[in-house]
């Protein structure tokens, strides 16, 4: 499963790749990447000065694509490269309605399943897929 957002000019500004395991109700979202620099909305507001808009509109359209192919759980993997970042993606994920299920990197071979699915140390989250729907489908229907 993949979903990409270009912009009219062609500029491809988010992109989600992962797939759904629909037997064992899990949806594996692979990755999440939203690249707002580019735009700007009729304020002139750039980037992250912009809020969550794409990002929360990305994330629901997954979520809803896992719900539509019977996933009950989706599960994502916030990667720590840097350790900055690594804390903003968990904050963000965590609005969003994922849980820490693991820290991915520390526990030597326990880890390894985890290392290979995923391919990078970090943070293991779950989110349940009705509950992300229950809490985000209206603000996501209220966008202007």
């Amino acid at each position: 499963m993949v979903l990409w957002c270009t912009e009219v000019g062609g500029t491809e500004v988010a992109v989600s790749s992962g797939f759904t395991a629909a037997p064992f109700g899990l949806m594996h979202c692979d990755s999440l990447r939203v690249d707002t620099s580019q735009l700007s909305d009729r304020d002139g507001r750039t980037g992250r000065q912009r809020g969550v808009g794409l990002g929360l509109l990305m994330c629901g359209a997954v979520i809803a694509l896992g719900h539509e192919a019977g996933c009950c759980t989706a599960e994502i993997l916030a990667i720590n490269d840097d350790d900055a970042i690594h804390r903003r993606l968990c904050r963000y994920y965590q609005r969003m309605g994922f849980k820490t299920v693991a820290e991915v990197g520390d526990r030597g071979l326990r880890d390894l399943p985890h290392l290979l699915v995923w391919g990078g140390v970090g943070t293991r989250m779950n989110a349940d897929i009705p509950a992300f729907l229950a809490k985000w489908s209206d603000p996501i229907r209220d966008r202007k």
